[in-house]
C-alpha cells in the first residue's frame, strides 16, 4: 500500500472514530427525571408542616419548585459547588485540567471536577467511581444540559441530594433541622446545609455541630470570594450560631393526618384544615382532664373541634393516660362508642319542628311501660310534670323517650342518618325506642358534625378535612327555629354553671352544651356549640370497662369549656340572631298551654306561629261544684302519678308541690319588658328588683345579667340590679340545673 493511500485509511479510520465518539457524545438524554423520591406531606392550614411520610425506598423528600428553595440556598450552592455553573455547558473543562494537574503532582486524588450537572447524574444514576464511569456521567451531564435550563437542573440537584441518613432534598432537611420552609432559611443556615451533601453522616449538624459549623464557614468564604454575599453580610453570618432542631420531625396531629392520609386521593402535598393552634388547645385541655380522671381508672379520651363558618375540622387530639394502655394508639375520635344522652336535643329539634311542643311546653315524667320496656331517668326517680326546658336541660329519659314515639322511631333514625351518623345503619326495630337514650354507637367525629346543624341554624354542609376539598352549597335539615329553641335551652353562663359547677367566671363565653353518660358509666360525653364553633369530647377507656368518674358533667364537659374558653380569651363570643319566625306568648304557669281564661298565673313562651300548639290549658277547669273555685284535671297517668305522691306526702297540696314547685321562672322583671331610666340624676341609684318563683325547695338561687353573675341568694328572696342603658338578659339558675331567662330593654 502507498503511503498515500496509508495516510487516506488512516485518516478515515479517525474520521469514523470521531464521528463514533461525537455521535456517543451527542445522544440525547434518556434518563428519567421526572419522579423523586417523594413522601407525602401534610400541612395546616396555614402551611405549617404536621405529617410527612416516607418515599420510595423510605426516603423522606419533598420536592420544590426552585422559586420556592430561596435565593441565598441558589447562591451557596452554586459558590461552594459549581462557580462557573451558569458558564459551561454540563462539564467545566478549566475544572477538568486543574484537577488533573493537581492530582499527577499529588500522585493521588485530591481534587475533583465534578458540576451540579454532573452530580445530578450520579445522583440519578449511581455508578462506581472509575473513569470510564466519570466520563459516561460526563456525556450524561452534556446530554442533559441540552434539554434542561440552569434552572432546572438547579431544581433537580436540590430536591435530590442527599442530607444525611433517609432524607434527601433541600426542603426537608430546611424542616427536620431548621422547622421552617427552605424559603425561609437565614444566610448563615442556607451556607450549613448546602455544605451537608458533601459528607452527610460526618457533618449532620444535630450530632456534629462543630463540623458542620466548618463546613458552614466554607461555604461563606466561598460566597465572599464569588460575590455572592458582601463582607458585612459574611461577618454576620460567620458570627450567627444557628439554632439546630432535634432533628424530628413535628407530629402535633397523628389521628388527624392518619385519617386525612386514608380519605384523600395520593399527593405529594396537601394543605389540611387543621389549625395548629387550636390543635394544641384541644390537645393541651385533653391531656389536663386526663391527668385528672386517670387515678379513677379513665384511661382515653379525644377532642373534636368543628369551625362552623369553613364546615372544616380544627383539630382532632386523642391521648391515652399511658402508652401501654391496649388500644392507646386507637384514633378515639373515629371509634364507635355510646351517645348516651347527646342525641336527646336532636329529637327535641324534631319535635319542635313538628309543632309537637314548646319550651314551657309540659311533658310527663311519670312511670311508663312500652312493651315491658319501664324507661327510668338517671336518679332513678321521676318528677311528674316538667317543661319542656327542664327535661332537656336536666337530660330526663322519660320525657325524651316520650318525644322519640310521637315523632316516630322510623323517623328519628332516618333524619339522624341525614344528619351524618354513619354507624347507625341497623333497622329501626333493631334498635328500638330507647335509641333516644343512647343505646347505640356513634363516633364523636359523626356527633361533631350532627351537632355542626345544630350551630348552623339547621343547614348540613360536609365537614372538610383539606383545604382544597369543594364547599358545596349547604342543605336544609333541621328548621332555623327549632334549632334556635334548642341553643337557647341549652345556653347561658347560667347554664354553665348549673350543669358543670366550674364555670363561674364573670367573663365565660356563650355557649350551648349538652352531655351524655352511657349505661353503666363506660361513656362521658359533651358537645358545646355557638355560631362559629363545635367543640365535642369524649372520655372512657379502650376496652369499654367502667368507670365511677365517667359522667359527661364530670369528665367531659370542663374539657369543652376550657377549650372553648381558650378560644374566646376575653370572654366575647358571638350567639344566634333570634329568627324572626320566632314569637313569644304567654302560657299557663302549670301547664304550658295557651291560658283559658281560668289560669291563675301565665308566663312568657316561645313558639313557632303556624306550627306549634295552640290548645287552650286543658288543667285548669271549674270545680263543677257551682263555685268560682278553679280545679286542676291532668291527664290520667300525670294525675294518677300525683295521686301516688299524695299517698306518700299525705297531703295533695304536697304533691302537688312536689311536682311542680320546681319549675323555676322569673316573676320581675317581665319578658321584653321595656324600662326607662330617669335621667342623670346626682345620687340617684336607679336599679330594680330581680325575683323569681320555684326552683329546688332548699338551695341557692344565681342571678345572671347578660351572662355574668351578679350574684346569688336564698330561694324566694330577691336581688337588685343597677340599670344600664340597652338590651339585657336577665337569667337565674337553681342548683338542680333549671333556669329561666326573660329580656328587657332599658331606654
Amino acid at each position: 500500500m502507498s503511503r498515500a493511500k496509508f495516510v487516506l485509511s488512516g485518516l478515515a479510520c479517525l474520521a469514523l472514530v470521531g464521528a463514533a465518539a461525537f455521535a456517543w457524545l451527542v445522544q440525547p438524554y434518556r434518563g428519567n427525571l421526572s419522579h423523586y423520591p417523594a413522601g407525602r406531606r401534610l400541612f395546616d392550614r396555614k402551611g405549617t408542616l404536621v405529617c410527612a411520610r416516607l418515599g420510595p425506598g423510605d426516603i423522606l423528600c419533598e420536592p420544590i419548585a426552585l422559586d420556592r428553595a430561596g435565593d441565598w440556598v441558589v447562591k451557596a450552592l452554586v459558590s461552594a459547588e459549581d462557580k462557573r455553573f451558569h458558564r459551561h455547558p454540563g462539564v467545566d473543562a478549566l475544572a477538568v485540567v486543574r484537577a488533573a494537574a493537581q492530582n499527577i503532582a499529588a500522585g493521588r486524588v485530591v481534587s475533583g471536577a465534578s458540576t451540579i450537572t454532573t452530580m445530578v447524574i450520579k445522583l440519578t444514576h449511581p455508578r462506581p467511581r472509575t473513569f470510564m464511569a466519570k466520563v459516561v456521567e460526563a456525556r450524561h451531564a452534556l446530554a442533559l444540559e441540552r434539554i434542561l435550563s440552569k434552572a432546572q437542573i438547579l431544581e433537580q440537584y436540590l430536591n435530590r441530594a442527599p442530607f444525611g441518613g433517609n432524607v434527601c432534598g433541600i426542603e426537608s432537611e430546611a424542616r427536620r433541622y431548621f422547622n421552617k420552609p427552605a424559603a425561609d432559611l437565614t444566610l448563615s443556615e442556607s451556607a450549613m446545609l448546602v455544605g451537608l451533601p458533601q459528607a452527610p453522616s460526618r457533618l449532620r449538624p444535630d450530632r456534629h455541630f462543630e463540623a458542620a459549623l466548618r463546613r458552614r464557614d466554607y461555604v461563606l468564604g466561598r460566597m465572599l470570594a464569588c460575590g455572592a454575599i458582601t463582607a458585612e453580610q459574611h461577618a454576620a453570618a460567620v458570627a450567627d450560631r444557628p439554632r439546630i432542631q432535634s432533628g424530628v420531625l413535628p407530629r402535633p396531629a397523628p389521628n388527624f393526618c392518619d385519617m386525612v392520609l386514608e380519605r384523600t386521593p395520593p399527593s405529594p402535598r396537601l394543605r389540611t384544615t387543621l389549625d395548629s393552634a387550636i390543635q394544641a388547645d384541644a390537645q393541651s385541655a385533653l391531656e389536663r382532664k386526663l391527668s385528672e380522671l386517670a387515678p379513677r381508672d379513665v384511661q382515653a379520651g379525644a377532642i373534636v373541634v368543628l369551625d362552623i363558618r369553613a364546615s372544616a375540622v380544627r383539630a382532632m387530639a386523642c391521648a391515652a393516660a399511658r402508652s401501654d394502655v391496649p388500644g392507646a394508639c386507637v384514633n378515639f375520635a373515629l371509634a364507635r362508642r355510646s351517645p348516651g344522652s347527646s342525641l336527646k336535643p336532636f329529637l327535641y329539634a324534631f319535635a319542635l319542628e313538628q309543632g309537637l311542643c314548646t319550651p314551657r311546653g309540659i311533658l310527663a315524667d311519670v312511670p311508663v311501660d312500652i312493651g315491658g320496656y319501664e324507661p327510668r331517668n338517671f336518679d332513678q326517680a321521676y318528677a311528674g310534670p316538667v317543661t319542656v326546658r327542664r327535661a332537656l336541660v336536666e337530660s330526663l329519659n322519660v320525657p325524651a323517650i316520650r318525644m322519640a314515639r310521637e315523632v316516630g322511631l322510623a323517623t328519628v333514625l332516618l333524619r339522624l342518618r341525614e344528619m351524618g351518623f354513619t354507624t347507625l345503619n341497623k333497622a329501626p326495630e333493631l334498635y328500638g325506642i330507647s335509641l333516644a337514650v343512647g343505646t347505640c354507637e356513634v363516633t364523636l367525629m359523626d356527633l361533631a358534625g350532627a351537632y355542626s346543624v345544630l350551630a348552623r341554624r339547621g343547614l348540613h354542609a360536609p365537614l372538610r378535612i383539606a383545604e382544597s376539598d369543594p364547599q358545596p352549597g349547604p342543605r336544609r335539615l333541621v328548621s332555623e327555629e327549632a334549632c334556635y329553641l334548642v341553643s337557647d335551652m341549652l345556653s347561658g353562663g347560667e347554664r354553665a354553671l348549673s350543669i358543670s359547677g366550674h364555670s363561674a367566671e364573670t367573663r365565660a363565653p356563650r355557649v350551648a352544651l349538652k352531655t351524655g353518660t352511657s349505661n353503666g358509666y363506660r361513656d362521658a360525653v359533651a358537645v358545646a356549640w355557638n355560631p362559629e364553633f363545635v367543640v365535642a369530647a369524649w372520655f372512657g377507656n379502650p376496652d369499654g370497662h367502667s368507670s365511677g368518674a365517667l359522667l359527661g358533667i364530670e369528665a367531659a364537659a370542663p374539657a369543652v369549656y376550657e377549650v372553648f374558653r381558650r378560644l374566646y380569651p376575653s370572654g366575647d363570643s358571638p350567639w344566634f340572631e333570634r329568627p324572626p319566625g320566632i314569637r313569644t306568648r304567654q302560657v299557663c304557669a302549670l301547664s304550658g298551654a295557651p291560658p283559658n281564661g281560668l289560669c291563675p298565673a301565665t308566663v312568657a313562651d316561645d313558639f313557632i306561629p303556624g306550627v306549634s300548639r295552640c290548645d287552650a290549658c286543658s288543667v285548669h277547669c271549674p270545680a263543677g261544684d257551682g263555685s268560682r273555685d278553679v280545679a286542676e284535671a291532668w291527664p290520667a297517668e300525670i294525675q294518677a302519678f300525683l295521686a301516688s305522691c299524695q299517698a306518700g306526702a299525705g297531703s295533695s297540696g304536697e304533691a302537688a308541690s312536689a311536682a311542680s314547685v320546681r319549675l323555676l321562672r322569673i316573676t320581675s322583671p317581665a319578658h321584653r319588658q321595656t324600662l326607662r331610666m330617669l335621667g342623670e340624676l346626682p345620687g340617684l341609684r336607679q336599679e330594680i328588683k330581680l325575683s323569681a318563683q320555684g326552683g329546688a325547695a332548699s338551695g341557692t338561687i344565681y342571678w345572671f345579667v347578660d351572662s355574668e353573675l351578679l350574684g346569688a341568694v336564698g330561694p324566694g328572696r330577691p336581688i337588685y340590679w343597677p340599670l344600664r342603658r340597652g338590651r339585657h338578659a336577665i337569667a337565674c339558675a337553681d342548683a338542680e340545673g333549671q333556669y329561666d331567662r326573660v329580656d328587657i330593654a332599658v331606654e
